[in-house]
């Protein structure tokens, strides 16, 4: 079976046009929008424009085009600059093609036919009823854990019952995400649901993958039903480590003072000891000044008074 085939053609062989395409091709039936890329046998309109009708979800001009009809909503490549408004009634046509998990159009031109009540987003409940909403507009319930900051979006990441729930929003440049956008708030979210398969599937039979992702379409979106408890994990570390640095700075100058209590003393057992040695020293000093000059003198002059008495002893009657 070849996939992808292609052909070339040599230079100078023209194109025959075998069956020109429609003067209006805004002319045909809408089809609905769960009717493209069923597994059904294919017929002669296989690779050939289709044409929808339904109300604008999300617009991003010269990209992309989110369109809902009835219960089905299909997300729409288109170039066009045009700027629509959620609600707005659209004619869309363009060529199908299997998208990530559900069909798209390609290369699709529109007509506004005219304004709309914007749509309600549809209530995520579980997993399959964001799988039954793929590119459609709906709204959950969630904790917001981490928010980063980009050049030209705001990147969420949510807890939706345990599971984590990736959603973006694109800013102008040099334009903040609000300031109530905190980690630990309780926060309702609305945006285009996006079914991501990133895992690999089975090789055949039903498959239903695990995760989604949002994408916001204005900072209306998102609505802050709790703001985060003051004790917050951040919050924590910073007076952990404010008190850590308490404790750190406690501990310095306890060693600070220890040390110049012990040089303290080191002086003063070096001025006793230098004290010790300096009385020490005169104590030899006068030692051996009696030594070597009063203790012979006191000798002599008492050897001197033994001979006066004996001497005495002798000349007396």
């Amino acid at each position: 079976q070849f996939l992808r085939p292609f052909v070339q053609v040599p230079r100078g062989v023209a194109v025959v046009t075998e069956k020109p395409p429609p003067r209006d091709p805004f002319a045909s039936e809408p089809r609905p929008v769960a009717s493209l890329l069923r597994f059904e046998q294919l017929t002669g309109e296989h690779g050939h424009r289709v044409h929808i009708r339904g109300a604008v979800v999300h617009h991003r001009p010269g990209a992309a085009l989110w369109v809902r009809d009835h219960e089905h909503s299909l997300r729409v490549e288109t170039t066009q600059d045009e700027k629509l408004q959620p609600g707005d009634e659209v004619d869309v046509v363009g060529f199908p093609a299997r998208g990530d998990y559900s069909a798209v159009l390609e290369d699709a031109v529109f007509k506004k036919l005219g304004p709309g009540a914007p749509p309600a987003p549809h209530l995520l409940t579980d997993l399959s009823s964001a799988l039954q909403n793929d590119a459609d507009l709906v709204q959950l319930d969630a904790q917001l854990t981490d928010v980063r900051h980009f050049p030209d979006s705001v990147g969420l990441t949510l807890d939706w019952h345990g599971t984590p729930v990736r959603a973006q929003i694109r800013l102008p440049e040099n334009v903040a995400a609000p300031a109530a956008w905190l980690p630990g708030s309780r926060v309702r979210v609305a945006g285009v649901c996006s079914v991501t398969t990133d895992e690999a599937g089975p090789l055949g039979g039903l498959w239903e993958p695990r995760s989604f992702q949002l994408l916001l379409r204005s900072p209306a979106d998102l609505t802050v039903l709790q703001p985060p408890p003051w004790w917050t994990s951040e919050r924590i570390v910073w007076v952990l480590t404010g008190f850590l640095a308490v404790a750190l700075g406690a501990v310095a100058a306890v060693m600070s003072a220890s040390r110049r209590r012990l040089k303290e003393q080191e002086h003063r057992r070096a001025m006793a000891e230098t004290e010790f040695t300096a009385i020490l020293s005169e104590r030899n000093r006068v030692a051996r000044e009696i030594h070597d000059t009063l203790s012979q003198s006191l000798g002599a002059i008492s050897v001197q008074l033994e001979l006066a008495r004996v001497h005495a002893n002798d000349i007396s009657p």
